[in-house]
């Protein structure tokens, strides 16, 4: 699906007309792990390397090629970050996800640039479990999932994953994130499990946000500008 979704973009990108200002974009893909993105954004902040189990090691600091250009953030946000790192109550993806949002979404578009200094589409991919209960686990790595998000000029434009179809193992995901997600807490859909008794065969799909896409192709200042159907009209 992400192949597939990537090929949409691309063929997208490369037939517009004058007309749009899709010279800003480049076709030009870039593939990185939720992970691997969060990581660089500690080593910009930090000046130290963020490990696999989300301890950082201190000592290398000083061989970081970051070390002359650290990204200032505020001493809060930095405390609120070592808070997210030490705490007793988040789960490993949960803590991925919080410092997604924190120290690498925003800056995407600055830290993986194309060749030439367009806008590069970005992957994110393998996204933590915990937070995609109705996506399957990755063979790989099962702390993980098969889910993408597409960002382009740092605005999400597409979101496609596998489908979870084993009827046990999505009420235990259910269950699990009921526990877990005190901050929006959501009922069981016993009828979507019921469903998948009946059976489902291996299901992919992606979601692409047509009027985010063209706010990115067109350089529009706002989303408004791009929507088809606006809830607010000119009396």
């Amino acid at each position: 699906m992400l192949c597939t979704t990537q090929d949409l973009i691309e063929s997208i990108i490369l037939s517009l007309t004058f007309e749009f200002k899709y010279e800003n974009v480049a076709p030009e893909f870039q593939f990185v792990t939720m992970f691997e993105a969060v990581k660089l954004g500690m080593l910009k902040i930090f000046n130290v390397s963020l490990q696999d189990d989300l301890t950082m090691n201190l000592e290398i600091g000083e061989k970081n090629p970051y070390i002359e250009n650290n990204r200032i953030i505020s001493d809060e946000a930095c405390q609120h970050i070592i808070s997210i790192l030490d705490s007793n109550t988040l789960t490993y993806g949960q803590k991925i996800g919080e410092l997604f949002e924190l120290v690498a979404e925003p800056y995407l578009v600055e830290d993986y640039p194309s060749s030439n200094g367009l806008i590069a589409p970005i992957f994110i991919t393998s996204f933590p479990a915990e937070l995609c209960p109705l996506a399957r686990k990755s063979d790989i790595d099962p702390r993980f999932c098969d889910r993408f998000e597409l960002y382009m000029g740092g605005i999400e434009v597409a979101n496609g994953y596998q489908e979870l179809n084993d009827p046990a193992e999505q009420l235990k995901r259910f269950e699990e994130q009921l526990i877990q997600n005190g901050k929006d807490p959501m009922d069981i859909d016993l009828d979507y499990v019921k469903a998948l008794e009946y059976g489902m065969p291996p299901t992919v799909g992606a979601g692409i946000g047509i009027d985010r896409l063209l706010q990115v192709l067109t350089g529009a200042e706002s989303i408004k500008e791009t929507l088809l159907f606006p809830t607010m009209r000119k009396e």
